[in-house]
């Protein structure tokens, strides 16, 4: 790395000039990302002292063998490091034994008396010999694992089995495998095998070029029967690793209650599950899609003015929301739409079927040039500038979103790419489809779907179809006529475009009676019903 003023070089760590000269697709490859100091302390910390040999996975800068050797000079630091330049940049001790293999497909056999390690972060599709690793861990372990299962849960894994009996190990992860189906293996390990001991949430942005979520997971060997769950706002209230104390945002949840199907980050959060009354899932209601994938926006998404330079015809385009941000209100109105259009905004996707003409014949031409449809979505499908056929959905739901989850009633009937997932009343629900929407606003309703979220960094909540389809919302077939029709009239006001804010909170105010109550459904109405044809309204 070349400084223009070398006086800069004392300021600058080692890791921040690793990652100024790495080349970035390495650097995502390996999933190289470090650990501040504090964080390797009390790792460290937790695993030496016992002598004996120490592992580290994923050497990377090699911090934690060199801290567990300062705690400890006796032990035997040793590790697997598949890229041998991040251990000469850094100039790992050449005592400690690393091989320069993958620690996924070493021996099995060989057993260590502490380990520690933060894995690389990667999903398991973008591994390189996936079969080979996938037909190990079948092999040794007996499970199949899931094609979305993140390259970290595996390492967690192969280390737990090569854990000896009597050893201690620390592994810092992403919490989002604790709400998560690919990490129910892993979590179910911990529990059934008695290792967790301890998770410590870091709330707080912990690695300075990931966006991701990070807790420290301890595990030892010793008899216990409940894990102690901390959240830490900064690096400052660590506890200490060996606390036996329940301290300030601490929770003990006791074995029986983790079960390896159900999310713990609640728990993780230190907030209460429960305490709700009347509730369903979600999938009780209606069915949740991802919204539609082009495969490449520039190419397939069009605007006002790309409309008249290429000749496009109307025919061949859908109109659609691309942006959560071009939607500003909670009701989404054909003349919002128009609006959304005649600020030149992209608004509809291209879905070419039967037209020729020679503006068409020249656009599929100039997307071929530029190798369109060589790209995987385009690719597999027949033809390739086709879109994906979807209809409108009554309802979105934002896919990420920080803080409050954007909602959406699409009364335009438009289309939606993937920053919305779709949402689709079963059939026989249709009734019930503006009541769940004015639910899904308030605030207690996000609170309780948010329990099936997914965190990553930044504060940032990730929802994937099947999250919001297992979360749970308010059985909305108890609530009595008079608050049904109260509801449907503060909906109207919505569709209307009247002030939000103070509509949602009578609306919070009515919900809440049946989330505190003990209630029974009430009798069906006919189909013929004032309430029921207003409740199936626009």
């Amino acid at each position: 790395m070349i400084f223009i003023d070398r006086t800069l070089i004392a300021y600058v760590s080692k890791e921040e000039q690793y990652h100024t000269v790495a080349d970035r697709g390495r650097v995502k490859k390996y999933g190289q990302f470090f650990t501040p100091d504090g964080i390797v302390s009390i790792m460290s910390r937790w695993v030496a002292g016992n002598g004996g040999t120490i592992l580290d996975p994923a050497v990377g800068n090699g911090k934690f063998l060199a801290e567990v050797r300062s705690i400890d000079p006796t032990c035997r630091p040793c590790g697997y490091e598949i890229d041998r330049g991040i251990l000469d940049f850094f100039s790992v001790d050449e005592s400690f034994d690393i091989c320069a293999e993958d620690f996924l497909l070493s021996d099995w056999s060989n057993k260590y008396d502490g380990i520690v390690c933060n894995p690389p972060y990667n999903r398991f599709q973008s591994i390189d010999r996936r079969k080979d690793i996938y037909d190990a861990f079948r092999r040794m372990t007996g499970v199949r694992f899931s094609g979305y299962t993140n390259q970290y849960v595996l390492f967690l894994i192969k280390s737990i089995y090569q854990l000896k009996t009597g050893g201690k190990m620390a592994f810092i992860v992403p919490n989002e495998f604790l709400n998560s189906s690919y990490g129910e293996e892993a979590k179910s390990l911990m529990i059934r095998k008695g290792l967790l001991r301890t998770v410590i949430n870091l709330d707080w942005k912990v690695f300075d070029n990931a966006l991701t979520t990070a807790c420290i997971l301890l595990l030892d060997s010793s008899e216990k029967n409940s894990v102690k769950f901390y959240n830490v706002p900064d690096e400052s209230s660590l506890p200490e690793p060996d606390a036996e104390n329940d301290g300030e945002g601490s929770v003990t949840v006791g074995y029986d209650v983790l079960l390896n199907s159900e999310k713990w980050l609640p728990f993780l959060k230190n907030k209460p599950k429960g305490n709700y009354s009347n509730l369903v899932p979600l999938r009780t209601y209606c069915g949740v899609r991802r919204g539609i994938a082009t495969g490449d926006n520039d190419y397939f998404l069009f605007n006002k003015s790309k409309i008249s330079e290429t000749g496009i015809p109307q025919e061949c385009l859908t109109p659609c929301i691309c942006r959560s941000s071009h939607v500003s209100k909670c009701c989404l109105s054909q003349s919002d739409f128009d609006r959304i259009k005649h600020e030149d905004k992209d608004v509809f996707i291209l879905d070419i079927k039967d037209d020729r003409s020679e503006e068409v014949k020249s656009y599929i031409l100039h997307g071929e040039s530029c190798g369109v449809n060589g790209k995987y979505l385009p690719a597999h499908r027949r033809p390739w500038y086709s879109s994906e056929q979807q209809r409108p959905a009554d309802i979105w739901i934002a896919s990420a979103s920080r803080g409050n989850m954007k909602v959406v009633r699409n009364i335009a009937g438009v289309s939606n790419l993937t920053t919305f997932h779709s949402v689709y009343m079963n059939k026989g629900m249709e009734r019930w489809k503006n009541i769940l929407f004015c639910f899904l606003l308030t605030p207690t309703a996000q609170e309780i779907l948010k329990e099936n979220k997914k965190e990553l960094g930044g504060g940032l909540d990730k929802f994937q179809p099947n999250d919001l389809m297992n979360a749970c919302v308010l059985d909305v077939s108890l609530i009595d006529r008079a608050d049904e029709r109260l509801i449907l009239e503060i909906y109207s006001k919505l569709a209307a475009g009247e002030q939000e804010g103070a509509l949602i909170r009578d609306l919070e105010a009515v919900f809440l009676r049946y989330l505190f109550s003990d209630v029974r459904p009430q009798a069906c109405e006919t189909d013929g019903s004032p309430a029921a044809a207003d409740a199936a309204g626009s």
